[in-house]
């Protein structure tokens, strides 16, 4: 009975920590690129989680290069990517958040204690708008350019996966942009 009641939390503490690990580095071969990339930026009405609002899918910017990234308060991992996100807003990167299953209450208080890089925040209670993107977890983070689905991440955006995967496309969206502009 003493070997089982020790092998239980030692069990349970294993297991939380295998999922904490895959919510932060995704296994080899996860597939990334899934249909929703190359597709327009779904149809959405929903409420804002800041004033409630109801934000629509026309309210996101329909030209230029923007992310979508995908928290929740109770997301431990979101909290471990979230000062990238405040970096890269102080820099300039428009950002859309998009609070997931959340308490409106938790979800503004996390953003006090943590900051807040969203220009706007769309509160996905069902799920909805996610089911849409093809949410496999949280947190998500996708790149939309000229409305369209262009680049997808899923699991947390460190320092490392910004320069490497991030930073580039939106460089790389600036500068078409830049090439089109007259």
């Amino acid at each position: 009975m003493r070997i089982f009641v020790a092998a239980v939390p030692i069990g349970t503490a294993l297991v939380i920590g295998w999922m904490f690990y895959h919510s932060l580095n995704p296994p080899p071969g996860m597939p990334e690129d899934v249909p929703v990339v190359g597709s327009a930026m779904p149809q959405f009405e929903l409420p804002g989680l800041l004033d409630e609002a109801v934000i629509t899918s026309r309210d996101l910017p329909q030209e230029g290069a923007y992310l979508i990234n995908v928290w929740a308060s109770w997301c431990f991992a979101c909290t471990v990517e979230h000062p990238q996100f405040v970096r890269a807003q102080r820099d300039g990167v428009r950002i859309v958040g998009v609070n997931y299953r959340d308490q409106a209450g938790d979800a503004l208080a996390w953003l006090e204690e943590h900051g807040n890089p969203y220009e706007t925040i769309v509160s996905d209670q069902t799920g909805a708008l996610v089911l849409e993107l093809g949410l496999t977890g949280v947190p998500e983070t996708y790149l939309v350019v000229d409305n369209v689905v262009r680049y997808r991440r899923i699991g947390v955006v460190d320092e490392t996966v910004w320069a490497e995967q991030i930073a580039p496309r939106l460089q790389q969206a600036a500068s078409s942009q830049a090439a089109v502009s007259p």
